[in-house]
C-alpha cells in the first residue's frame, strides 16, 4: 500500500507533462483524442449491433420455439 501512495503522489506532482489542458468550461484531452476517436466511433456503431445479433442468436430459437410450442397447444 506504501508503494502506490508513493507512486500516486510521485505522478501527481509532476501533472506538467499530462495532456489534459484546463478550460474556462471544464478539462479537455489535449491530442489523446484524435488518435482514440478512429477506434471508439466505429466500436459504438458495431458493438451494439454485435450484441442484438449475439442474444438473437442465444435466445431467439427458445423464444421462437416456445411461441411455436404455445400456437400448437392453443390449436
Amino acid at each position: 500500500m506504501a508503494i502506490f501512495q508513493a507512486l500516486s503522489a510521485a505522478r501527481v506532482t509532476s501533472t506538467a507533462d499530462l495532456p489534459i489542458v484546463s478550460t474556462p468550461i471544464g478539462c479537455k484531452w489535449n491530442g489523446v483524442t484524435t488518435y482514440s476517436i478512429v477506434i471508439w466511433v466505429p466500436s459504438l456503431i458495431f458493438e451494439p449491433i454485435l450484441c442484438i445479433l449475439v442474444v438473437w442468436k442465444a435466445w431467439g430459437k427458445d423464444i421462437q420455439e416456445k411461441g411455436n410450442a404455445a400456437d400448437e397447444v392453443n390449436n
